[in-house]
Formats: structure tokens, sequence, C-alpha cells
């Protein structure tokens, strides 16, 4: 190799890429398929903090998922467009609370 196959990349750029191919691998050996978004990137595209994303995350007013076997979270890019424009998901919780309610409600 001489230097004139080098290219030298900003060490940002750098860990950019690696965080993006991190992901891609990670939803193709735990089998997720769409767009995805990491935490910077939804932060970047909803203009907030990264504390106010995982808040909003613990809080169940954002989905995310975790691919198993991964400490990093994921947010699928419709969610976030949905999310965008006003259109709730519900949270595991407000699910569960709903089937119990209608549980109660519906014995026979």
């Amino acid at each position: 190799m001489n230097i004139t196959d080098c290219v030298i990349i900003p060490k940002v750029q750098l860990d950019r890429m690696e965080q993006k191919l991190d992901m891609l691998l990670h939803q193709h050996s735990k089998g997720l398929s769409g767009d995805y978004l990491t935490a910077d990137e939804v932060c970047k595209k909803l203009g907030i903090k990264k504390q106010t994303l995982y808040n909003w995350k613990s809080k169940g007013k954002i989905p995310f998922y975790k691919p198993e076997g991964s400490s990093k979270c994921y947010f699928k890019l419709q969610d976030i467009v949905d999310f965008q424009q006003g259109i709730k998901h519900q949270s595991n919780k407000e699910i569960a609370s709903e089937a119990k309610t209608y549980l109660l409600n519906n014995k026979k």
C-alpha cells in the first residue's frame, strides 16, 4: 500500500460510521428490519438533549427497541416521525392497564 491509497477520516465521522455499522449488525443478527435511529440521531432530529430522550423513554412516551444482548437502544424512524406529528403510541403499562380494565368489565 502506498500513501495515495490512504484516506484521512475525521474521528467524529469515523465514530458515526462505527456506530451505524454496529446498529446495522445488531439489526441483522437480531432480526430487526426497517430504518432505526440511534439516540444521538433522534436527539438531533428532534432538537433535544439526550437526557430528555431517556426521560421520555423511561416514562413510555417514546417507543424504543433494545436488541437482545445489546446495551444500546434504537428508535424506529417511523415511530419518531409519528411522535413528531403528535401520534401517540401506547406504552406497555397503558396497554396492560387497558387490558386489565377490559377483563374486569367483561367478566362472565
